[in-house]
């Protein structure tokens, strides 16, 4: 036993020995390489300019400055300066990098628009012996002075991993913002503007070689959106005019948002997939002659869509156009007929659930853009709460109509039925309801009873 520890002990000291010998190694070609490597840089690409100059080195660290210059921008000449420390570790090369206080292009466009500095710095690691490169950049919150209130930004993180041009993600996370107004409409402030927690998580498919690109995933998420305002301010009205009530004021949340897009290849075209959720709460006004008004509530919205089959990089392609053909072009990169899947949609409103799913084929003419044949179909159930709202005296004549033949089911507490559409014929379940939809008068549906 005491033999097979000290054979490990030996063993584990040569691999320790070989790494610090690849470390001096690298160490070494870092100082000997990193002038041709900045050539190569510059070489490959016309984007940006690349210059390094070492200050300090040692074993096992690098010290030293960075320029970035973009010479192609809307404002001129873009310059970055960052002060570069690289070291040398067993897991990892470390290469932290920081903006230069007080110099650059970004102070001088902050200065320009009298905006607080925008610090940052960041991270880039390399793990050779997972052939793993992961980067990431943080930036400082700041606050931002608006002409009658202000904005507050907070924190920012981008991350970017991967093993390849195919295993690329792409990550940014904020701490989100907040804005207010410092104007007063009946003691309360004009806007207040809330969004906590914004992020997105990007993973494209780069294939240099092809000349193709894909999404395996985009994903865009935050906790809250709120938008609170007065209405007199939205709609132009100073703080001391005179109206019949001061207090009205409009308010919008959006909460637990998530959406999901994914572009995939099916027999050399693509697909659009996508699918979210997230709950909505608004009212308009929400406070009327100082009273609350409840908001209208879709809470739990979750979706789930598919449109297919396109060509990507003509759809690419056709947004580079700036004339007339560009509807057309990108109509073009569809396969006829253009397949739309409503997989699922479904909500609560005051407790009661609506649920929809169906698919659309359309065919449209890419001169005229007008359709040439449609099928569709629609499985619509709601809640009868959800309904009721929308029906009025105007209306009920009609949906009375509709229930009487069966177009239109009463199943408990919803209402049910199928929407079909073949070019002009349109149904209710397999009821023809074309009749009604030609008719000026109230909408009424004929049945041939037997």
């Amino acid at each position: 036993m005491r033999r097979l520890a000290k054979y490990l002990a030996i063993f584990l000291a040569i691999i320790l020995v070989i790494f610090v010998i690849a470390l001096i190694v690298a160490s070494y070609l870092f100082d000997q390489k990193i002038d041709s490597a900045v050539r190569v840089i510059n070489s490959k690409q016309n984007s940006f300019v690349l210059d390094y100059h070492q200050s300090s080195s040692s074993l096992f660290e690098k010290k030293g400055r960075a320029n970035i210059k973009v010479k192609k921008t809307p404002l001129g000449e873009f310059i970055l300066p960052l002060d570069v420390d690289t070291t040398f570790g067993l897991d990892k090369v470390n290469i932290h990098f920081a903006n230069v206080p007080g110099e650059g292009a970004i102070d001088d466009i902050t200065r320009a628009l009298n905006l607080p500095n925008i610090n940052f710095l960041g991270d880039i690691n390399f793990y050779p012996w997972e052939l793993k490169a992961e980067g990431k950049v943080k930036t400082n919150a700041l606050t931002i002075n608006l002409e009658d209130g202000n904005c507050i930004v907070g924190e920012n993180l981008i991350k970017l991993s991967g093993r390849s041009l195919n295993s690329i993600e792409i990550e940014t996370k904020s701490a989100g913002l907040k804005c207010r107004s410092f104007t007063k409409y009946n003691e309360l402030d004009a806007y207040n503007v809330e969004l906590l927690n914004p992020s997105i998580v990007l993973r494209p498919n780069l294939d240099l070689k092809k000349k193709q690109v894909s999404l395996e995933k985009l994903s865009i998420g935050f906790d809250t959106l709120n938008l609170d305002a007065s209405t007199l301010y939205l709609i132009g009205f100073k703080p001391d005019d005179h109206v019949k009530d001061p207090t009205l004021r409009d308010s919008f949340k959006l909460d637990n948002f998530k959406l999901n897009l994914k572009i995939d290849d099916v027999d050399k075209r693509q697909r659009l997939l996508s699918d979210g959720k997230m709950s909505i709460n608004f009212a308009f006004p929400h406070i009327k002659e100082g009273q609350e008004v409840p908001y209208y509530d879709l809470k739990d919205l979750v979706y789930d869509v598919e449109v297919r089959d396109f060509n990507l990089n003509q759809i690419l392609t056709a947004l580079k156009k700036h004339d007339d053909t560009l509807v057309p072009s990108i109509l073009s990169a569809f396969t006829a007929p253009i397949v739309l899947k409503l997989n699922k949609f479904n909500f609560t409103h005051q407790g009661g659930k609506v649920d929809l799913n169906g698919f659309t084929k359309l065919t449209l003419d890419k001169e005229t853009l007008r359709p040439t044949s449609i099928d569709a179909l629609l499985k619509a159930k709601a809640h009868h709460v959800f309904v009721d709202e929308f029906v009025n005296s105007q209306y009920q004549q009609g949906l009375d109509d509709y229930l009487k033949s069966g177009a239109i089911k009463r199943n408990g507490d919803s209402y049910e039925t199928i929407l079909s559409v073949h070019d002009k014929d349109v149904s209710l379940n397999d009821i023809s309801i074309n009749s009604s939809l030609e008719d000026d008068e109230e909408p009424r549906v004929i049945k041939d009873l037997k």
